[in-house]
């Protein structure tokens, strides 16, 4: 891999626990960040773990991008003052609670560095703040006066508040799905967050103190979401089963004489914790959780590491994404995990190999030259893959169309195809796939011929706008729906750059449109007035049209044999093309939704017809067999809680899924299937690449015919492997 590829995911974390005590001892102070006068507050990454925020109780606000050799903006709030502070979803704006003037909470633009507005209801000090990736301006906050509040950033009204007991901490899940609180009686509660004002708590557990007086300081998930861990102002730091509301453990060793308040962080790996402590030294404890129950778990001896802080190590921070580890005093240092440079060198290379079969082993730009040396000639002795990344994890190997599991690491933004002003709702391929089409509701479709350099042309039909759009058999026209005037459907020539003539029957969306390269002229659309219908584009009248239920969606094979409907009910139905009208479907299943209002927003065939691929506007994407109609996956982990209609799309293979994402980021699955049955599936673990910046990931496209992915937002990007 040339050193310009830079690999951000797919990663491995670091297991703590994979690795022997010696090379445990490279984990070390590697950068100082920044410098305070006094002592620092608060701290957080953003979402991309790029950027971080520092803060004091003066209210001096250090901004430091870490990517930009750890560059360092300081941003004064001397007036208000500046105690808890956590970034929002974007990396331009913090919230921050004051520690001098008042109780409110504060917006901050770090770009134009200027308040932007303030949220007060508050009447005490605040205690917590915490966000999610998964739901952009919205944020939580608790305070002394036994109050938890939930806000959207763009308004300085509350949306609503809970009473949580005495001296309450609260957080949110990443997923947005789960907000847990506790307060100083022990009370430990978890909210559904769609239910928390309705139904109150589905978890609540009382977690007994040995010290009456002793005060909670933090709460936080873990990243699998299995614990949470509370910090206290004495020397315990507490484990609590999300599952069962069991204490599962209490960390001890750290010191904590004084009742200060000290941070402890998990990292990325879920097992390992690590803390501060009143002798400015850094403790670390490996939690492994019973495959059985996660009440039982099994804390591993501490281990500790002097410090490079002149006093107490009261700040600590790990990544989510990867195994980085903040402290701070008065000042910030950065620590990473690296191979010790010891005889244990070998041990470990052969320890990293033996726990992980597939591991490609990973040295950054930072490591010596010498030392790299080094570890490439273990690797080459030990016939492990070696690379060489701008991250400081392993990278995970994958297979997709016969590549190699390293191969596939370098699926990365190549070209970009379109621009837009609008979000693009719908594009195709042509069925050469040497041509493509975008689309946005505003009516720009932007036409693209890829083998002349990506040669783009814009139509404009602001007149009607377009929802969804298709190539028929041909490179010249498409059809498109309306998302303006009227429900029509319209067939444009695209060298004449006119319309033909329209479509009208539905009187209501219209939610799909198939074609199939087997039939020129021929082309089927459903609608929200629960019809399919069948058109041939030289008529504007329809061939024939069926009742399909509420919220229907159609697609047709390529060969022009079967076509395959859904509703909303979880009616999923194969006809026959030739006897759809004299005898009905030929399959008919109900696949049993867990939740009732999720809407199915797509169908299509896999490109060896022996799966129905529908993607809906919750973290699901379901896998049916057309064989026997019985659902065999569904595919998780991407994130849409702000049930967006993301897009889910078969490539050519047949194996691999690739979906969009609330989060920006492209997701991959490997589904293998079982050579006995199509009822048995094995699905591969889930993969994740990082968009171009600035670039969402709602639309998702793969050639049937090559390994083609584009994905857009309001641009259109090509995807290539290096």
């Amino acid at each position: 891999m040339e050193s310009s590829d830079l690999v951000y995911e797919p990663v491995m974390q670091y297991s703590v626990c994979a690795l022997d005590r010696g090379a445990l001892a490279g984990l070390h102070p590697q950068k100082l960040i920044v410098q305070h006068e006094f002592e620092i507050s608060a701290m957080d990454f953003d979402y991309s773990e790029t950027n971080m925020v520092f803060c004091d109780a003066e209210g001096l606000i250090s901004y430091v991008k870490m990517r930009e050799e750890i560059s360092e903006d300081t941003l004064n709030s001397d007036k208000y003052g500046c105690d808890i502070i956590k970034f929002m979803n974007d990396s331009m704006h913090i919230v921050h609670s004051s520690s001098k003037v008042d109780d409110k909470i504060r917006l901050m633009n770090l770009d134009k560095y200027c308040y932007v507005r303030y949220f007060q209801l508050h009447q005490e000090k605040v205690l917590s703040i915490s966000s999610s990736p998964a739901l952009p301006h919205f944020f939580s906050s608790s305070s002394k006066d036994r109050s938890v509040v939930f806000w959207d950033d763009r308004d300085k009204l509350p949306i609503a508040a809970l009473e949580a007991g005495v001296y309450p901490l609260a957080t949110l899940n990443d997923e947005f799905e789960v907000l847990a609180t506790c307060n100083q009686a022990g009370e430990v509660s978890l909210f559904d967050i769609r239910k928390c004002y309705s139904e109150g708590p589905f978890s609540r557990s009382v977690i007994k103190k040995a010290n009456p007086n002793e005060i909670w300081t933090s709460i936080q998930f873990s990243p699998n979401k299995k614990f949470l861990l509370i910090c206290t102002d004495g020397s315990e730091i507490r484990l609590i089963s999300t599952k069962s509301g069991i204490e599962v453990a209490k960390l001890t060793g750290h010191r904590n004489n004084a009742k200060l308040k000290l941070d402890a962080s998990y990292a990325s790996n879920s097992t390992t914790v690590i803390s501060g402590s009143q002798d400015g030294k850094l403790y670390l404890w490996d939690v492994k959780v019973s495959p059985d129950s996660t009440n039982c778990v099994q804390v591993f001896p501490m281990l500790c590491y002097p410090g490079p802080h002149d006093n107490v190590c009261s700040r600590v921070l790990c990544g989510k994404k990867a195994f980085h580890v903040v402290t701070a005093s008065k000042e910030a240092v950065a620590l990473f995990f690296c191979f010790p440079r010891s005889k244990c060198l070998r041990d470990t290379v052969k320890a990293v190999n033996k726990w992980y079969a597939n591991l490609c082993v990973v040295a950054t730009y930072s490591d010596e030259e010498m030392y790299i040396k080094l570890v490439k000639a273990l690797c080459a002795s030990y016939k492990i893959p070696f690379t060489w990344v701008d991250v400081h994890e392993p990278v995970l190997q994958y297979s997709v169309c016969g590549l190699e599991r390293g191969a596939l690491a370098g699926l990365h933004p190549q070209k970009l195809l379109a621009q837009h002003d609008f979000e693009i709702s719908a594009m195709d391929f042509d069925y050469s796939e040497a041509n493509m089409v975008f689309c946005d509701a505003e009516g720009l479709i932007s036409y693209v011929n890829m083998r002349e350099k990506f040669k783009v042309d814009a139509f404009n039909c602001k007149k009607y706008g377009c929802g969804l759009l298709k190539f028929l058999s041909d490179s010249v026209h498409i059809v498109h729906s309306s998302t303006k005037v009227d429900d029509k459907i319209r067939l444009m020539n695209l060298d004449k750059y006119c319309y033909v003539r329209y479509f009208e029957l539905h009187q209501a969306k219209v939610l799909s449109i198939s074609s199939s390269p087997a039939l020129p002229h021929f082309f089927t659309s459903s609608s929200k007035d629960r019809s399919v219908v069948f058109w041939d584009d030289r008529d504007k009248l329809p061939v024939a049209a069926l009742e399909a239920g509420v919220y229907p969606l159609a697609t047709l094979n390529d060969e022009f044999e079967v076509l395959a409907t859904c509703n909303q009910a979880g009616e999923v139905l194969l006809f026959d093309i030739r006897k759809c009208y004299s005898e009905g479907p030929f399959s008919r299943c109900v696949i049993k939704k867990k939740n009732p209002n999720e809407i199915w927003t797509s169908i299509q065939f896999s490109p060896n017809k022996k799966f129905l691929l529908i993607c809906t506007d919750g973290t699901e994407i379901r896998l049916i067999s057309t064989k026997t109609g019985i659902e065999v996956a569904k595919l998780i982990g991407y994130r849409n809680n702000a049930k967006l209609k993301l897009d889910a799309s078969y490539a050519s293979n047949s194996t691999t899924v690739i979906s969009g994402s609330q989060d920006g980021k492209l997701y991959l699955w490997d589904v293998k299937v079982s050579p006995d049955s199509t009822n048995y599936v094995h699905v591969l673990p889930m993969l994740s690449y990082p968009a171009p910046e600035g670039s969402a990931c709602s639309r998702v496209l793969c050639g049937k015919k090559a390994f083609y992915v584009v994905t857009a937002g309001k641009e259109a990007w090509f995807w290539g492997i290096s």
